[in-house]
């Protein structure tokens, strides 16, 4: 038996590698898809708040997570993910149905809406997509959304009871995604409130078990800041990863 031709194996590694790990706010490549064991906690559904540096993998592991093939080939390693729904609640690329992008997030800001209202917005647009029900969430535009948000606490949160029933009613989760924050603004002091108003909105979902949103930040959009000096926000950080 002849031993292998260490050339022949550095080509062949390299061929296997992808030629642009750039996503641009796409999908991966499932032939390019490996779970690390560190890796595989900030997947779970439990976990709500994953952090990490530039390029450690956050904007991937979204991507990965919002593509029905990959959740399923990731089961393996996560079993709780086939079993899921999932949706942006914001990102990389441009989806004005799912969350407002920067110009118009700042927009209903200027309105006299707080950063709090908008996220909730999100989820309320976000839970209706399962529930067919007498609560007509208006969704004309985001200002029109948000208005109905704070104007009527009382049927966003029956809005949120019935998606959660409904999903239970089919055994299935549903998961909304946050990446790319740093998108909305480049003022730390504007980036504080808008974290932390989506770290309170997230905090809100977790007494609804089928519920579930996960959140990627950069290090510096946590450490340091005063993102999480909000009641209860330990028990978000608890499921940091």
């Amino acid at each position: 038996m002849t031993g292998l031709d260490p050339v022949a194996v550095r080509k062949a590694i390299i061929a296997a590698l992808p030629a642009d790990t750039s996503l641009q706010g796409g999908k991966p490549d499932r032939r390019h898809v490996y779970v690390p064991p560190s890796h595989i906690k900030a997947l779970r559904l439990a976990n709500d708040l994953v952090i990490g540096g530039r390029g450690v993998g956050k904007s991937f592991w979204g991507a990965a997570l919002r593509d029905d093939s990959i959740r399923q080939m990731l089961g393996t390693a996560v079993p709780d993910l086939p079993k899921i729904s999932v949706q942006s609640g914001f990102g990389e690329q441009s989806n004005l149905d799912l969350y407002p992008d920067a110009d118009t997030f700042v927009s209903v800001l200027k309105s006299g809406f707080d950063a709090y209202h908008v996220w909730r917005s999100v989820v309320g647009r976000w839970a209706a997509g399962f529930v067919e029900s007498d609560i007509a969430i208006p969704a004309e535009n985001w200002k029109q959304t948000a208005d109905w948000v704070r104007r009527d606490p009382e049927s966003f949160a029956r809005l949120l009871e019935r998606a959660n029933h409904v999903l239970a009613s089919r055994d299935n989760h549903g998961l909304l995604i946050f990446d790319a924050l740093d998108r909305l603004t480049t003022d730390w002091s504007a980036m504080d409130d808008i974290v932390r108003a989506l770290l309170r909105v997230v905090l809100a979902l977790r007494p609804f078990e089928r519920l579930h949103a996960k959140v990627f930040l950069r290090e510096d959009q946590f450490e340091g800041r005063v993102v999480a000096n909000f009641p209860d926000s330990s028990k978000l950080q608890s499921t940091r990863v």
